[in-house]
């Protein structure tokens, strides 16, 4: 917190306690078990020997242990979690375009704080990796609540700017993450190009594009004569909103849009979370959660 008076550093330990107070809250015990059955760990690791009990299957019988007492016993194992998390956040200048009380930005931080406290009940790692034209910022993953923070306290204090290139942030995640992790790609994907850099080698990382929208940006506005300014390229135009063949053409663009990106992420077995700026995300992450679960 380099360069911060003493206020400052203040009030972003407000806003940091503030994140923690409702996104703990978000994280019950309920959505930590479906975070576990959506995110499993990398194998089974041994738990100890127990007595033989009917369906259990012959091959975990512990035949040294079951020749010294005389009765057979199994061995039984647990989960390995030892899962990495790392969440890649578009850092780009449309993430603080925002029609209700928060920016983009500014509501993602609960969502990501929400799915970083699932993972440190579970002993899962986190990190965070921030960019948009270039990568700002890296912290690897580790465990631990006062990690989960410090990622919390990264994503408040940096001011979106630039333009997103996908392709450079998964490129570099791809090259420093040498083991295999769970990625959230986290963005509103307004980019021209978004089919190139998710043809990405899914098969070594597990992938999931989380997709915020304001809903602005959803559908077509009734208000007049306006200036829309693309805050990532500063191009702007003037454009009336109740016309409706434009209103046309814009839904038209934003369906088209959606299926272009559904049918890549498809095509590269990589999973969709979309969700909506302002509106509660609870519920969404948990039938995401859920719906993971059922399918592995």
């Amino acid at each position: 917190m380099s360069h911060q008076t003493a206020e400052q550093a203040r009030e972003l330990l407000r806003k940091v306690a503030k994140v923690q107070l409702n996104s703990r809250a978000q994280a019950t015990d309920l959505m930590a078990g479906a975070y576990q059955s959506a995110f499993k760990g990398q194998g089974m690791e041994f738990d100890q020997v127990r007595e033989y009990q009917a369906g259990d299957e012959p091959r975990q019988v512990d035949w040294n242990v079951t020749a010294r007492l005389g009765k057979p016993f199994v061995k039984s194992f647990i989960e390995e979690r030892s899962l990495s998390l790392l969440f890649v956040v578009d850092a780009s200048a449309s993430m603080l375009f925002g029609s209700g009380a928060s920016s983009k930005k500014d509501w993602l931080i609960e969502v990501i704080a929400t799915l970083a406290f699932n993972a440190v009940k579970k002993n899962d790692q986190v990190g965070l990796l921030l960019f948009s034209d270039q990568v700002h910022s890296y912290i690897p993953p580790k465990k631990g609540l006062r990690h989960a923070l410090r990622l919390v306290r990264d994503l408040i204090e940096f001011q979106p700017t630039g333009h997103t290139n996908l392709k450079m942030a998964l490129d570099y995640a791809n090259k420093i993450i040498k083991g295999r992790a769970v990625i959230f790609l986290v963005s509103d994907f307004l980019t021209a190009n978004f089919v190139e850099p998710l043809n990405i080698p899914t098969h070594r990382h597990d992938f999931v594009a989380l997709e915020v929208k304001d809903p602005l940006e959803a559908m077509p506005f009734n208000i007049g004569l306006v200036e829309l300014k693309d805050l990532e390229t500063g191009a702007s135009a003037m454009v009336d909103t109740n016309h409706k063949p434009w209103q046309r053409a814009y839904q038209a663009e934003q369906v088209n849009r959606a299926e272009a990106f559904k049918k890549t992420l498809r095509k590269y077995a990589i999973d969709h979370l979309p969700l909506v700026s302002g509106e509660p995300f609870a519920g969404p992450l948990q039938s995401f959660f859920k719906r993971r679960g059922k399918r592995r």
